[in-house]
């Protein structure tokens, strides 16, 4: 990936995070302006935790896992977070209902379908929002978790030429399924409160 394509998905990010409300008001919620701030914040105790779940299996020292684990989850973060989004952004223009209005939120099949195909940029839904917005963003986790694996995967094998590829794919699956776990726990906790402090 280019580093102009890059700095266009940084910038793109950095303006939908900074007017969330007028994104809401508008054209619904950009969910890449929600989660990306919050999992910024995770990263140092994400970084610790994998650290620690590495070094077992790896058979290295906690400060090397910790620089491992440091460089890959700033990576991930910074790149494959964002190109998850988009890539999942880009999906929901092509379903039918993704990008507008799709089936009737007063069924439960509307209401599955709204949370899920349109989690990447949520439809302002009103009073639906207090519970689509967490919602959305434990669904946005399952790529996020693939986008994650496989980048720091990447990282942590250049970082460790001649280690055992298949033993490091596995260990860095096992790091970032806990980590994941976790913030599927306490992002959507946090957020449902955010949201019911703000009156979204």
């Amino acid at each position: 990936m280019s580093s102009r394509v890059i700095r266009i998905g940084s910038l793109t990010a950095c303006i939908l995070f900074a007017a969330p409300s007028v994104a809401l008001a508008n054209a619904g919620l950009p969910m890449l302006a929600v989660v990306w701030p919050g999992m910024g914040i995770a990263l140092l105790p994400i970084i610790a935790l994998e650290a620690y779940l590495l070094s077992r299996p790896l058979s290295l020292s906690l400060r090397r896992t910790v620089l491992i684990a440091a460089v890959a989850n700033g990576v991930s973060t910074i790149v494959g977070i964002p190109l998850a989004w988009g890539v999942m952004a880009a999906i929901q223009m092509f379903v039918p209902g993704g990008g507008g209005a799709g089936p009737d939120i007063g069924t439960i099949f509307g209401k599955l379908f709204a949370v899920t195909v349109q989690a990447p940029w949520l439809m302002p839904y009103d009073s639906e929002m207090q519970w689509m917005i967490p919602v959305a963003s434990v669904v946005l986790l399952v790529p996020f978790f693939f986008a994650s694996w496989g980048i720091e995967y990447m990282v942590a094998r250049v970082m460790l030429r001649g280690a055992d590829q298949q033993l490091l794919l596995r260990a860095m699956a096992k790091a970032n399924l806990v980590s994941y776990a976790l913030l599927g726990v306490v992002m959507p906790v946090v957020l449902a409160v955010m949201v019911s402090q703000r009156g979204i």
